[in-house]
Order: structure tokens, then C-alpha cells, then sequence
């Protein structure tokens, strides 16, 4: 078993990014020729596979790796994603979602749900539309190659393409932290927001005539601020979550009663 907080990081982790499948999922489904949501849809799973795999969770891995399969071969334009696809990525949110939460259950000895049945189940699903699904059909003619491009502009265009890719990188850079940690430094950020007051108060501090130790509380007073309204930021939990159940909840009544998903139409 892996170290606890390494488990913990991987629930959350892997908690978020099975919430980013489902959202990507249910817009797939609407556009199933979108080659970006596609990207998106495969990067999360190739995520949770690799993590997964480092830490030691073969069934998680197992699984996550069948369905990032199929997904790669859809991105190559050697699958096409129908119906029967959409239902089996979705039913392989929920496994991976109900197999990730029993982590914790399992790690501290308590009973969990068996769900191997289930996962067999569904890699089977997976496996027969690997092996049964539809192809694009071919395409005869073809656009003619482009000319190759001048070396000098072939080094601009990579340094171009290159600054893309890093500054992608960087919008995309996050940290999971723990929210037992951001709540003690929120505690931490309001205690000093209320030293710093008491110090601006001080009648010592009220009476100085000094401009330069008034310009420098007036400076520490500007940056407790920020720093008290970052924290608070950093806190917030996005709303996204809730909405996104609701969308699937829709979508699996609007399936099960036969009729469309207005809200999705409308779009």
C-alpha cells in the first residue's frame, strides 16, 4: 500500500480530473467529430493511468489504461466515437470514481465495495469496441504535400511554436494543496491582518512624525491586504462541480425516458 499522504494526494488528484472527464465527456457527446475535446478527454485518463501505475494501483491503472486506448484510437481517426462509447467512458468515470474513493476505506482495513465483477465487466465493454468499432471511411484524394520550408523559417517557426507550448504549460500549472493547509493560512493571514492593524494603531505609531516609518506601514499595510485577499481566493471552491452533476444527472434521464436533452439543444 502506498504512503498515506501520497494516497490522499492521489484521491483528490484523481478526483478532480475524473470531474474534468465527465464535464469533456457530456460536450463530446454532442460534438463527437471534435478533435480538441478529444485531446482533452485523453490527457486526464493518461494522467490518472500514470499516477495510478507510480503508486501502485493496478486496478485503477488497469482500467484507466483500456479506456485511454480507445481514446487514442479515436484521436488517430482510427476509431469513431458513437453512443456505445460515450456510455462506456461514462460508466468508467463512475467505476474509477467508486474505486478511487475506497481507497482510503481499503488502506485503513475497513470493508470495501467489491467491484472487481464490475470492472471486468467493463474492460470486456471496452476491449469488444477496440475490436468490433466503426472506422472513418477512407479518404482518396489527398491535399498535396506542402513545400519544405526554408531552414531560417523553419527556426522561427519552432521558436514560434516552442513559446506556445510554454506559455500553454504554464496557464495549465497547478498545486494540489490540502484545504486543512489553506485553512491554516487563512488563520495565519487574518492574525497578521489584525497585528498589523493593532501596529498601525498604536498611539506611539499615531503620534511619529517620521514620513519614512509611515511610508513603510503604509507599504506592510498594502501587502497584508493583497495577501489577505489572494488567501481568501485561493480558498474559494468552483462552483463547476455542482452544475456539472446536474448535467449528468439530465443526461441519464433524458437517455433512460427516450426523450432529448433540451438544455443541451438549446446550445
Amino acid at each position: 500500500m502506498a504512503d498515506p499522504e501520497l494516497s490522499g494526494m492521489f484521491v483528490t488528484d484523481a478526483v478532480d480530473h475524473l470531474g474534468t472527464i465527465e464535464a469533456v465527456v457530456l460536450k463530446l457527446e454532442a460534438s463527437p467529430g471534435d478533435s480538441k475535446l478529444l485531446n482533452d478527454l485523453f490527457r486526464p485518463f493518461h494522467t490518472v493511468k500514470g499516477n495510478a501505475g507510480v503508486l501502485g494501483f493496478t486496478s485503477i491503472q488497469d482500467l484507466a489504461h483500456r479506456v485511454e486506448t480507445l481514446l487514442d484510437l479515436a484521436r488517430s481517426g482510427q476509431h469513431v466515437i458513437g453512443a456505445a462509447e460515450i456510455d462506456v467512458v461514462l460508466r468508467a468515470v463512475d467505476l474509477l470514481l467508486q474505486m478511487t474513493q475506497d481507497l482510503p476505506a481499503r488502506a485503513a482495513g475497513q470493508p470495501a465495495a467489491n467491484l472487481a465483477d464490475a470492472r471486468r465487466s467493463l474492460m470486456d465493454a471496452v476491449d469488444a469496441l477496440i475490436a468490433n468499432g466503426s472506422q472513418p471511411e477512407a479518404v482518396v484524394e489527398t491535399a498535396p504535400a506542402p513545400a519544405p520550408a526554408e531552414p531560417a523559417a523553419r527556426k522561427r517557426a519552432c521558436r514560434r511554436t516552442g513559446a506556445v507550448v510554454r506559455a500553454n504549460r504554464r496557464a495549465r500549472a497547478r498545486v494540489k494543496v490540502s484545504t486543512q493547509k489553506l485553512d491554516s493560512l487563512v488563520d495565519l493571514v487574518g492574525e497578521l491582518v489584525i497585528a498589523q492593524s493593532i501596529l498601525a494603531e498604536d498611539p506611539i505609531m499615531l503620534r511619529s512624525a517620521d514620513d519614512r516609518l509611515n511610508r513603510q506601514l503604509a507599504h506592510v499595510k498594502r501587502i497584508t491586504g493583497d495577501l489577505q485577499r489572494h488567501t481568501m481566493a485561493m480558498r474559494m471552491v468552483p462552483i463547476r462541480q455542482t452544475f456539472q452533476k446536474m448535467a449528468r444527472h439530465v443526461r441519464d434521464l433524458s437517455r433512460k425516458s427516450g426523450k432529448a436533452d433540451r438544455s443541451r439543444a438549446d446550445r
